[in-house]
């Protein structure tokens, strides 16, 4: 991602979460830590991450399974009925959440590399993005 492409994100994240007190600047700013990448946990760290009210809001091409596994841990649930054999919850430090799931198609989930993206605004797609290219830090401890 571009520099530029980052300092958008940002802005779009600043606008949408307003000025802020600095002593929770970095919960809700999880791009902004020392080395500026996005803080976030998955249902492997905390089950009980919520995605109730979101919607598809990107896709991910080339994609293995083994990708996902290695930024968020095993899928949620697998093989659970005709909907989605793979998903994951995502949270982020300013708790927005997103949802990555397979795109109904009868692949193995170890097979598939299409993916879709849920969440209740675009930004969570550009967030998982950059985790996928190493940007992330997976876990809210200390830096």
């Amino acid at each position: 991602m571009l520099k530029n492409e980052l300092d958008i994100l940002k802005a779009s994240l600043k606008e949408s979460v307003g000025d802020i007190d600095p002593e929770e600047r970095a919960w809700l700013e999880p791009i902004d830590d020392v080395w500026g990448t996005l803080r976030y946990e998955t249902h492997n760290d905390d089950d009980t991450i919520d995605v109730g009210g979101t919607s598809k809001v990107g896709d991910l091409y080339n994609v293995t399974f083994d990708t996902l596994v290695k930024y968020f841990g095993m899928p949620r649930q697998r093989n659970w009925g005709d909907d989605h054999q793979a998903n994951w919850y995502i949270e982020f430090a300013d708790h927005q959440v997103a949802e990555i799931y397979d795109r109904h198609n009868s692949n193995r989930a170890e097979d598939t590399t299409q993916w879709r993206i849920a969440g209740k605004g675009y930004e969570v797609s550009a967030r998982i993005d950059l985790i996928l290219k190493g940007k992330g830090k997976r876990g809210f401890g200390p830096i």
